[in-house]
């Protein structure tokens, strides 16, 4: 036998194996999770299922795509080809620029940066990180519960992310949602794992990826850290709050600012506008808080005869989505008019949520969870076609107002020309290098980003356009200071980027002179040659 002693030795017990990954803990007896590493391969198949899914979804809407649904996602192309070619992180080479407020974006679109349509590439980018972050939001959710619930909380989480509609739309639109989704749902896995560095580095990434990071990060961890006093839950916001300096440090010594210039341009201080947004377009497009079933099964969650931190653990994530969703949206500019062009700032926050659900139905008996989880799912088809279906006006808005008079500036315009827009990415991505651009909101210059409204006027001024390309709505900002011809002009009578559907039309200009206007009310900008 195992304990008996014999000729008076003593039997040496084997060492005990540390699991790979270790339940959440708390010191005091009680207030633990159960082991995770017991659940078997069920919920590994399942999660690669989840993650097949999320791609097969997200790749059939690529299919039928027509580019992006942004002009912000060449802004991020131009820094990638300035990098690719060694002209630094710069959007006119040779000025050095803080306008791609996802630096690790930028970066990781280099390779597609010298494309001549770079579109199919970087989309195809977006379905292969929306279908790892399934992958990682189902395996999480099977490593937070009892190894009994692993395949349920797997198949919930990784259903619930493979088919949100604005992680789809992310997907596709070049922007940074799919990566910041994924790095944020990684980091929270290692966060409960009690991996340390991987945490740690991870938070760093996706604080790169997009600044809001920061906030849901530093929420999770500080409210994990609040249930459990185990500091190695604190490593995660540490790294996000490493990240972020090392961004506040870069922008010291390329801008002489702390923040990005979209900080400067966008930012609104405490905005009740945002919390509009927040409750007008946010609330309404989360299909697990629409349908009820996502709350009604945390609740049920909370209910149920488990170890208190096990119960707890939805609302933590919970309530970290809710306070990071808020503090996104009181700190900036938001019209509730606008959709995907605001609404991206919430969206990598989403995986939270998800995995909350996945944990809370799994505990359910499966008659119960059907039925709290199929209204969830139903909903989140029908938004993803609705939401499909004006993801291509929108991408046809961007070809026909971008892209096109983009095109026509590369073909038509001498080289050397100097550009005022208001459209800063494709016009910057498919012009030659030699053209300037000049990003008349300041995204990409940081001279007109800080300075008064009243002033950037002389700016333009200043800056010695040959033309002007701009919309309806901003001709009365910069047309009275120049004496112009109309060169061209594109129409788009559907523009749907905001609520209201309505026409609107991009007007090429050249510029033949200064008007009486720019000479008063600049007079040191006009007299310079």
């Amino acid at each position: 036998m195992f304990f008996e002693h014999r000729a008076g030795r003593v039997p040496q017990l084997p060492p005990p194996q540390r699991p790979r990954y270790p339940a959440l803990v708390a010191p005091k007896e009680g207030n633990t999770l159960r082991p995770m590493i017991n659940a078997g391969f069920g919920h590994r198949h399942i999660a690669a299922a989840c993650a097949l899914l999320a791609g097969a979804v997200a790749g059939l809407g690529a299919s039928e795509s027509t580019g992006f649904s942004l002009d912000d996602a060449y802004i991020h192309l131009s820094y990638a080809r300035s990098s690719a070619l060694g002209q630094g992180f710069s959007y006119n080479p040779g000025d050095w620029e803080t306008g791609a407020s996802s630096p690790l974006w930028a970066l990781m679109l280099v390779p597609f940066a010298t494309l001549q349509d770079p579109a199919r590439a970087v989309q195809l980018l977006g379905v292969v990180l929306h279908g790892a972050t399934a992958l990682v939001c189902s395996l999480g959710a099977a490593r937070l519960v009892a190894p009994a619930r692993a395949q349920a909380a797997a198949a919930i989480a990784g259903v619930v992310v493979a088919t949100h509609p604005g992680l789809l739309q992310g997907a596709l639109s070049g922007m940074e949602v799919s990566l910041t989704a994924l790095l944020l749902s990684w980091a929270l896995l290692a966060m409960f794992a009690k991996r340390v560095a991987l945490g740690f580095g991870l938070s760093v990434l996706a604080v790169w990826a997009r600044p809001e990071a920061a906030l849901l990060l530093g929420t999770a961890g500080g409210l994990g850290w609040l249930h459990t006093r185990d500091r190695r839950l604190l490593a995660v916001p540490l790294g996000a709050a490493a990240g972020l300096l090392a961004w506040i440090v870069f922008c010291l010594v390329v801008s002489g600012y702390p923040w990005p210039n979209t900080r400067y341009v966008k930012s609104a201080g405490t905005n009740a506008a945002g919390l509009a947004y927040f409750l007008v377009q946010v609330v309404p497009r989360e299909p697990w808080l629409l349908g009820v079933g996502g709350p009604v099964l945390v609740v049920l969650h909370m209910r149920r005869d488990l170890p208190a931190l096990e119960r707890r653990l939805p609302w933590l994530l919970m309530g970290a989505w809710f306070a990071a969703s808020l503090a996104v949206a009181v700190t900036r500019a938001l019209d509730p008019a606008v959709l995907f062009y605001h609404h991206r700032y919430f969206l990598p926050l989403s995986v939270v949520p998800a995995l909350s659900v996945g944990i809370a139905a799994a505990t359910s008996a499966p008659r119960t969870r059907l039925l709290w989880v199929a209204p969830v799912l139903l909903l989140s088809v029908w938004m993803a076609l609705d939401t499909q279906a004006l993801q291509r006006r929108q991408e046809h808005n961007i070809m026909r107002l971008h892209e096109e008079p983009s095109r026509y500036l590369a073909s038509q315009l001498p080289a050397r020309s100097v550009v005022v827009v208001e459209g800063a990415g494709a016009s910057r991505f498919f012009t030659p290098r030699e053209m300037t651009i000049v990003d008349m909101l300041g995204l990409n210059d940081r001279r007109i980003a800080h300075s008064p409204k009243e002033r950037r006027p002389c700016l333009y001024v200043a800056a010695r356009p040959t033309h002007l390309m701009l919309p309806d709505f901003m001709l009365t900002a910069v047309l009275p200071l120049f004496r112009t011809t109309t060169v061209a002009r594109w129409v788009e009578p559907l523009y749907a980027q905001t609520i209201t559907v309505r026409p609107l039309a991009v007007t090429l200009y050249r510029v033949d002179g200064l008007s009486d206007i720019a000479r008063s009310h600049c007079p040191h900008e006009a007299s310079q040659p």
